[in-house]
């Protein structure tokens, strides 16, 4: 991500070329992913679907709508871009991040499956009913566009897995450093493109990464609270899936439909998503101190 970030202030000379790429970056990003996990499997382990749809309803809708309404009071194009931000479904990483922090990872994936499933229908419907005259959207295409960026690298993972399965086994320990590299040329043109905007109000830039700090705290702490009286491991994961959305389908979706204004912000909430895991890991372990 940093050197995306460097190479795209330096040398922005392809970015431009590279933006008319995105969205099949994305498509192949989660390919790689959904390759690599035995979706079947995680549909099986959602046994508790009244669980499902409540956290899914709290992190895809009351969130969201919260955030819109607290940003919407100063800042209108913030709340539009916050509401996409974190209307999308959790992000892939999401379950690494629960390993690594001792969550329940079936759980953080049975949330990001579910939640992918249900973005499609979601987010058209959240900037429907709340930024309808704001935003010139058409619901149908958001639809589309969701759509196409979630099942059809699922569908295409399912038919791989079936007729070329030692194929993938061979090939799956490559998957994860070659999206590396494809999120190093996503990064690179998404930031080469919008250059000259960052670079003309630097001040602005700084106070719109403030305040999106203190959203992904604010996330942070209701998904906390959303799973209150959960086990710990269910409630990191819980957390985790309420902060850390698939930003990478935000950006696609900002270049697509919305103007650059809302495409910055989807570029800078790459800082808060690659940096507040450390803190959020530093509280637990504080935490855990304490009760012992």
């Amino acid at each position: 991500m940093l050197s995306g970030l460097v190479l795209g202030f330096i040398d922005p000379r392809f970015s431009h070329f590279l933006m008319n790429y995105l969205e099949t970056a994305l498509i192949f990003m989660l390919l790689l992913i959904f390759l690599k996990i035995d979706l079947l499997e995680i549909i099986e382990s959602m046994k508790n679907l009244r669980q499902m749809f409540f956290i899914s309803f709290m992190t895809l809708l009351v969130v969201p709508i919260l955030i819109y309404f607290a940003l919407g009071l100063f800042a209108p194009t913030l709340a539009i871009g916050m509401l996409l931000l974190t209307a999308m479904p959790s992000g892939i990483g999401a379950p690494a991040l629960a390993d690594l922090l001792k969550g329940n990872v079936e759980l953080s994936m049975s949330l990001t499956i579910f939640t992918s499933f249900l973005a499609p229908l979601s987010v058209p419907l959240l900037f429907f009913l709340l930024a309808g005259e704001q935003v010139l959207i058409d619901p149908l295409k958001l639809f589309e566009k969701l759509a196409i960026l979630v099942f059809l690298p699922m569908i295409v993972s399912q038919i791989l897995k079936r007729f070329v399965p030692t194929l993938i086994e061979q090939t799956i320990p490559y998957y994860s450093g070659i999206n590396v590299l494809v999120f190093f040329f996503f990064v690179y043109a998404t930031i080469g493109s919008q250059r000259h905007l960052l670079l003309e109000d630097p001040l602005s830039i700084i106070w719109q990464l403030l305040i999106m700090y203190l959203v992904y705290l604010f996330l942070h702490i209701s998904g906390y609270w959303i799973g209150y009286r959960k086990a710990p491991e269910d409630r990191i994961s819980i957390v985790l899936s309420n902060a850390y959305q698939n930003n990478g389908m935000a950006i696609v979706l900002a270049a697509a439909f919305f103007d650059p204004a809302i495409l910055i912000l989807m570029i800078l909430s790459e800082f808060p998503w690659n940096t507040m895991p450390a803190m959020y890991a530093w509280f637990l372990k504080r935490k855990q101190r304490v009760k012992t």
